[in-house]
């Protein structure tokens, strides 16, 4: 990853910059996008780096901590991405029974759990293909389908012990 990178997306090894980070209260503006949609995924930060040929186990204890986190897209490209307030050690959650529920204006979207995204094998993979730094952001593949929205719509994503975030569209 380069310096203006903050982070990346797991499944296509797309950059995270800081740039294109939501804060809680932000809004999510979709002005100038033609399809914008928004998922659910779990965000993972790094104790330590991982690089190359590594097992599940350490993988697994590289990891600082995992939060919810929301991605907005458009024709399969990151554009914004929102992380949750309730980071929590690796060790805390299940990652087979975590359950994601994502809500557009107060209806249900989507639903998973987090055995979806296979924590363990998809930071294997991708230590085999580059490097992870330390202390970087790697959100995981979508956890649910990304759902298309608007201007005016307003989108939830809820975790059984990661707590809930939302953002308004614009």
């Amino acid at each position: 990853m380069s310096g203006t990178e903050h982070g990346m997306l797991l499944d296509d090894a797309s950059p995270l910059t800081a740039a294109m980070a939501l804060h809680p209260g932000d809004h999510l503006d979709v002005s100038g996008l033609a399809e914008p949609k928004v998922s659910a995924h779990l965000a993972v930060v790094l104790r330590e780096r991982l690089s190359g040929e590594v097992s599940a186990v350490r993988a697994l204890l590289a990891v600082e901590a995992v939060c919810g986190a929301l991605l907005a897209s458009e024709e399969d490209r990151a554009v914004r991405w929102l992380t949750g307030p309730a980071a929590r050690p690796v060790n805390e959650v299940d990652l087979l029974l975590e359950g994601c529920l994502v809500e557009v204006d107060g209806q249900i979207a989507d639903s998973a759990t987090i055995a979806a995204v296979r924590l363990a094998e998809t930071l294997v993979r991708a230590a085999r293909t580059g490097e992870l730094p330390s202390g970087a952001v790697l959100l995981t593949g979508a956890l649910t389908e990304p759902v298309s929205v608007r201007a005016g719509m307003r989108v939830a994503g809820h975790f059984s012990t990661l707590g809930s975030l939302t953002v308004a569209v614009r």
